[in-house]
């Protein structure tokens, strides 16, 4: 009787188990020195621990800083992204937003980390996208050739989604080319700032890392909003952005510990049954 309330003791305990996360404390630094002092931040108890990093380049060169958080801090999508977490029994999921103004040669990245497989993981999976970082300059330059003319065009070829084949835009007034993949349209427009704008996901395990990001396209380049010139940017975008998500092979360390002591249990258990 005794062995059976300890087995339902501990699974009860099993999917439920508690990180030690970083929480309420932010930084900011004018040149990355790949340093992220934890000491300032205060401790919590949740099943989930998040991070965020916000990377700015500026010209030719490594990032010109970073701003990194830990923490809650209660918007509706954090909501919304911790009730996925747990209904897929998700190990990490990081949101990347990747953002190109290619004529200020300006680039921000941003990414959104939750894990919960040990303890301070969003500050392990955050440590390794600066160093990640730190390495790469602006990838703004990867962009231009393909979307950007510095001498405005007056005519333009796009790709139209609702005919479904390329046509002339017909205006004279700066026009460009748009893909907006949120609400399915690739067409001309004109009078908008050349720009890039991606919105992905990528979690473990890898149940919608190959959902197409979000994408919204300005460019003033002929074909510049056709499908290969997108799915070539969307690479780029990826490459730069994602990091090496270390708890994708790894399982959830607390939870290995919950289920080993389980184990041990019913062998005992099975051990003083047989003595008898």
């Amino acid at each position: 009787m005794i062995c059976l309330s300890i087995v339902l003791l501990v699974c009860s305990l099993i999917g439920t188990e508690q990180l030690t996360c970083s929480t309420n404390c932010s930084n900011v630094y004018a040149r990355p020195n790949g340093s992220i002092r934890p000491n300032t931040c205060l401790k919590t108890v949740s099943d989930i621990c998040k991070a965020q990093i916000i990377v700015y380049y500026k010209g030719k060169i490594i990032p010109n800083y970073f701003n990194y958080t830990f923490g809650f801090t209660g918007e509706i999508q954090e909501k919304e992204h911790q009730r996925f977490i747990r209904n897929y029994g998700l190990i990490n999921f990081t949101e990347y937003q990747f953002i190109v103004n290619v004529k200020r040669d300006e680039t921000i990245v941003i990414a959104d980390i939750y894990c919960t497989n040990t303890d301070d993981c969003g500050l392990i999976e955050l440590q390794q996208l600066v160093q990640k970082y730190t390495k790469q300059i602006n990838p703004s330059h990867h962009f231009k050739s393909s979307i950007y003319s510095d001498s405005s065009p007056t005519k333009l070829i796009c790709y139209d989604s609702k005919s479904e084949t390329n046509i002339q835009c017909s205006t004279s007034h700066n026009p460009v080319c748009i893909s907006n993949s949120t609400d399915s349209i690739r067409e001309c427009s004109s009078g908008l700032d050349v720009h890039v704008h991606y919105k992905f996901t990528i979690s473990s395990p890898d149940i919608i890392a190959s959902k197409r990001a979000a994408e919204l396209i300005i460019c003033n380049k002929d074909y510049c909003n056709s499908e290969n010139i997108l799915m070539k940017l969307e690479s780029i975008a990826r490459n730069y952005t994602s990091g090496g998500n270390t708890s994708k092979n790894t399982g959830n360390s607390n939870s290995q510990h919950t289920l080993f002591g389980f184990l041990l249990i019913i062998f005992y258990c099975i051990v003083l049954i047989y003595l008898r």
